[in-house]
C-alpha cells in the first residue's frame, strides 16, 4: 500500500492519509490494523466504483429515491449522491439517511454543510477538489441541496 500520511491528528487518534488517485481518507489509529475508511487505491476512486453506478441506477428507475448510508465518515456517498441528483436534475423528493455513530464526523460534517469552520476544512478541501473534477457544475449547489435532503442520524 502506498499511503501518503498528510499529517494531521485528529481527536488523538484519526490521521489523514491520501490515497493513490489525491483523494484524502482517514486512518483509525485506535484499531489493531489501524483501519483506514478506504481503499489505498483512491478514496474517491472506490466511492465512485461501489457506489456510482448503484446511485446512478436508482435515480433514474425511481421517482423519489431514499438513500441509506451507514457511516458518514468524510461524508463521500452523500456528496455523490448530491452530485448525481443535480446532474440529473432529479431532486424530487430524494431523501438521503445517513448513520454516524461517532459524533466528531457527524459534528465536523455539519460545519462543513452550514459553510462554518471545520477542523477537517483541509481535508474536506481535497475531497471537494476530487469532486470538482466530475461535477464542475453540481459542486458549487451540493451544500444547499443536502442541506435540504440529508438527514444526519447518530445514536
Amino acid at each position: 500500500m502506498n499511503w501518503q500520511p498528510a499529517g494531521l491528528i485528529y481527536q488523538g487518534h484519526f490521521a489523514t492519509v491520501i490515497t493513490n488517485d489525491g483523494s484524502p481518507t482517514i486512518r483509525d489509529l485506535g484499531t489493531t490494523n489501524r483501519e483506514c475508511m478506504h481503499h489505498s487505491g483512491g478514496a474517491y476512486s472506490e466511492t465512485q466504483y461501489v457506489y456510482g453506478e448503484a446511485i446512478r441506477a436508482v435515480i433514474k428507475n425511481w421517482i423519489n429515491p431514499y438513500f441509506l448510508i451507514v457511516g458518514l465518515g468524510l461524508g463521500y456517498i452523500e456528496i455523490l449522491i448530491a452530485c448525481e441528483c443535480l446532474k440529473s436534475q432529479k431532486s424530487g423528493n430524494c431523501r438521503v439517511i445517513s448513520f454516524e455513530s461517532q459524533v466528531y464526523w457527524r459534528e465536523q460534517f455539519h460545519h462543513w454543510l452550514l459553510g462554518q469552520s471545520s477542523e477537517l476544512d483541509t481535508i474536506y478541501q481535497l475531497r471537494d477538489a476530487k469532486f470538482k473534477q466530475n461535477y464542475i457544475q453540481e459542486m458549487p449547489q451540493v451544500r444547499d441541496w443536502l442541506r435540504q435532503h440529508l438527514t444526519l442520524v447518530g445514536l
